[in-house]
């Protein structure tokens, strides 16, 4: 998502004319998802309920067959970007799903982002807070699944919405997508 994040700064300089600047940004001065530790905790009701404590009670039997969805998915997340007037930025990233009772948790680019899992869908808001020369970009988008338990898969997209800025300029910018992993 980091590269995605780096592309709503190309969208943004191209919408305002200021596409002129050929230096590469690689990691460089821009940061991602600074509150990934909190994101997605509040995305889904019912955080605090009893769905963890009460999955997996038949004992040691149930844990030796894959303990329902609970696992480590690997699979590519594929994006488009957009804004007001530029062209679609298509990436595609690495994305690890990692499921512990109701717990979820998304990597991408060596970012983590926290959600949740009632029954087998889930939704984790992956947060953007880019900024780069005088510029930033922020949006949330979301990260929403289902769990194939029949083939060890989960599967889904990824939307949202969100703004780059600087101090005269205001772009209003979109991410969609969808997303493969496999056990």
């Amino acid at each position: 998502m980091k590269k995605l994040g780096t592309a709503l700064l190309a969208i943004f300089l191209a919408a305002c004319g200021g596409g002129n600047d050929t230096s590469s940004d690689a990691g460089g001065d821009s940061t991602f998802g600074t509150q990934a530790d909190t994101a997605g905790t509040t995305a889904s009701p019912g955080n605090n309920g009893p769905d963890a404590a009460s999955s997996g009670s038949d004992g040691p039997a149930a844990a030796s067959e894959s303990s329902g969805p609970d696992g480590t998915y690997r699979g590519q997340l594929t994006a488009t970007l957009g804004g007001d007037g530029v062209l679609p930025v298509t990436d595609t990233t690495d994305l690890e799903i990692k499921i512990s009772g109701s717990d979820v948790t998304a990597t991408a680019e060596g970012r983590s982002y926290k959600g949740r899992l009632k029954d087998d869908s889930f939704s984790v808001e992956m947060l953007i807070d880019e900024e780069s020369r005088g510029i930033v970009c922020k949006g949330t988008p979301v990260l929403e699944g289902e769990v194939n338990e029949n083939d060890g898969t989960v599967s889904g997209t990824v939307l949202g919405a969100g703004e780059c800025s600087s101090e005269a300029t205001s772009v209003p910018v979109w991410v969609k997508g969808d997303f493969t992993a496999r056990k």
